[in-house]
């Protein structure tokens, strides 16, 4: 464990047992969890859960153009704050950040995530598709890929931001830190991805869902 303020520890090692957790989703938590984040920019988004990023892709596929909007993802969106200038205090940040990168493995579901996006232009090759049609194809699952956002990558990116902040003399209780936390949590209780459409918010979890959505 690299030196590092206590709460950070504490987050690493919720991390660990959140990395190997098999019990189901509860998705009520995520949900109100997420309402109370959303809460402040708006209404409360439109919830859709699907079992799985492949079935999460071929929904979004279906929708047109005004139906999937324009934004980017920004429900897990938070200012970024300043690096530590001192050498020693830069190094804690980024020594948390390759052992929270270890446990939490943000590159497996990212590859997951891509799978389907591959698939479909693969397809799309065989089938006959004129060039037109893949360079659509292409871009549809561009435009899908802005809407994305992977729990395991700002879980991770969330803790190394805290040490990063708690460093820089923020209080565990700053609304800074409570606003990562808030991040690592919605991973911690289950939440994979989300792809953040315009007519609803598409929710897949890591593991299989605690009721019917």
């Amino acid at each position: 464990m690299p030196e590092c303020h206590q709460l950070t520890r504490s987050l690493i090692e919720r991390a660990r047992r959140a990395s190997t957790a098999t019990n189901r989703v509860d998705t009520d938590a995520i949900e109100r969890l997420v309402r109370w984040t959303a809460g402040a920019s708006g209404s409360p988004p439109a919830i859709k859960w699907i079992a799985s990023p492949t079935e999460a892709f071929d929904r979004l596929r279906r929708l047109n153009s005004s139906e999937l909007g324009t934004r980017l993802a920004a429900l897990w969106r938070v200012k970024r704050s300043c690096l530590p200038c001192n050498e020693e205090a830069f190094e804690r940040p980024f020594r948390v950040r390759q052992l929270a990168s270890e446990i939490l493995r943000p590159d497996d579901p990212d590859r997951m995530l891509m799978a389907p996006k591959l698939r479909a232009i693969s397809e799309a090759r065989p089938a006959g598709a004129s060039p037109t049609e893949l360079r659509r194809e292409r871009a549809a699952c561009f435009n899908i890929g802005w809407l994305e956002t992977s729990l395991p990558a700002v879980a991770t990116e969330s803790i190394c931001a805290i040490e990063a902040l708690l460093v820089l003399g923020a209080e565990p209780g700053s609304h800074a830190v409570r606003d990562r936390l808030r991040t690592f949590e919605a991973y911690e209780l289950g939440l994979l991805a989300t792809w953040e459409a315009r007519t609803e918010i598409i929710w897949v979890p890591s593991t299989p869902l605690s009721r019917s959505s």
